[in-house]
């Protein structure tokens, strides 16, 4: 199948609804364009001219999505969902495009991303300054594509008539396996001290939410985990402590931000989905991260350190309703709302689709070993129970099976919602 566009997501509940709006403004401009999950199964014989891609780390991602038996030049669109950095990150070169990834478009949410990859030698004009296309839906003019909070209460249960609080969960190091965090702390080093504090942090976190859970009865906590983040028992556990306390990974975090009256969260870059919807948050820090570990847009924020702070906020005692320094904030975002953002990332396809880089060459090898790890994946989705344990050889692929499955009744939802654009 000849494509001008091939979008892939490997999240769903983080990147769907933002790569359908995507194929829908492209698709208003006459382009022919398809979205599909990460492993989607016999990929290799599309044809797609260029390749749209959640993320491009390195020489195995660019040989990854360009794994197709058809076609022999292809240009690649990074949409970088992960911009924002600590200092530990970005001095263990993270970050840093390699050879062949340097050559694609990588779009940039704002001016810091951008002066990063230049250091780093990547064509300016391949980094076009976009902001970030998901913060779209915190504005006025997409919050009708996104399910009201009558809908929600229907799906999920949950009294409508009371304030609902989302907490944001960034707790991830818990969930993994010792040999997950083995090569994590391999590939970035003296990252130690930070898992540590990751694991301390997420219980006292949790007792906060339990007890105000308690206090406020008439407020509903939704416990929003990360998309990596599943089988901790901590988190299972907090369904079944109180009744107006629940645990819901579907949906992307802005469908909730969106409708929750306030949110919180502990180490989330998801405080900017906070910032354009104009939704009172605070950042819960119980115990100090050290400032080489600090996301950098929360450098210089307003930290809630004490439960008895936590419990001022959600009485409604609060100065502002963000507590991040916004000076250094656009740094990172673009806040120019005078366009939408999803239109300026159309903008930089096209001049991708219409221009004559294509630097990306077919290699069959490519195309095999896509093809192997796409059936591999697909055997684990049908066997799950099959080598399931943490410290599993196979635990790695029932992640992959576990965090790229694909959702076709969510995405065909989202494109009929957005073929009115």
């Amino acid at each position: 199948m000849k494509l001008d566009f091939l979008i892939f997501y490997e999240h769903a509940s983080r990147e769907l609804e933002t790569d359908c709006y995507l194929a829908s403004l492209l698709k208003r401009r006459g382009y022919k364009v398809k979205v599909i999950n990460r492993r989607y199964l016999w990929r290799v014989f599309l044809n797609p001219r260029v390749i749209v891609t959640p993320y491009l780390y390195g020489d195995d991602d660019v040989h990854e999505f360009t794994g197709f038996l058809n076609g022999r030049k292809r240009a690649i669109i990074d949409l970088q969902y992960e911009q924002i950095y600590n200092d530990a990150r970005l001095k263990a070169d993270i970050s840093k495009p390699s050879a062949l990834s340097a050559l694609a478009t990588h779009i940039c949410w704002g001016p810091i991303t951008k002066d990063r990859l230049c250091k780093f030698k990547v064509n300016s004009g391949r980094l076009p300054i976009t902001g970030a296309i998901s913060m779209d839906f915190n504005r006025p003019q997409l919050r009708s594509f996104l399910k009201d909070k009558n809908e929600l209460a229907e799906e999920f249960n949950i009294d409508k008539r009371k304030p609902w609080h989302l907490f944001i969960s960034s707790f991830v190091y818990s969930s993994l396996s010792s040999e997950e965090l083995q090569r994590i702390k391999e590939k970035i080093p003296g990252y130690e001290p930070f898992i540590d504090v990751a694991s301390q942090s997420q219980p006292i976190v949790i007792d906060w939410l339990k007890r105000m859970a308690k206090k406020h009865p008439d407020i509903i906590f939704i416990y929003r985990p990360h998309p990596n983040e599943h089988g901790t028992a901590i988190v299972d556990e907090l369904s079944f402590y109180s009744e107006n306390i629940r645990v819901i990974s579907k949906y992307s975090i802005r469908q909730w931000v969106t409708i929750c009256e306030t949110s919180s969260n502990w180490f989330s870059t998801s405080i900017a989905d906070c910032y354009f919807a104009e939704r009172p948050c605070c950042v819960l820090r119980p115990i100090r991260i050290p400032s080489e570990f600090e996301i950098k847009i929360l450098e210089g924020c307003r930290f809630i350190n004490e439960i008895e702070e936590y419990d001022r906020f959600l009485k409604g005692d609060r100065e502002e309703i963000c507590p991040m320094d916004l000076k250094e904030f656009s740094k990172f975002y673009l806040t120019d709302v005078s366009k939408m953002f999803g239109e300026r990332v159309a903008d930089a396809c096209v001049e991708v689709v219409q221009g004559d880089d294509f630097p990306f060459r077919r290699r069959l090898k490519d195309c095999f070993l896509s093809l192997k790890l796409d059936i591999l994946v697909a055997l684990f989705r049908l066997f799950p129970f099959f080598g399931r344990n943490k410290d599993s050889r196979f635990n790695g692929l029932h992640q992959v099976a576990e965090n790229t499955k694909g959702n076709n009744t969510l995405l065909d939802q989202y494109m009929e919602r957005f073929s009115v654009l």
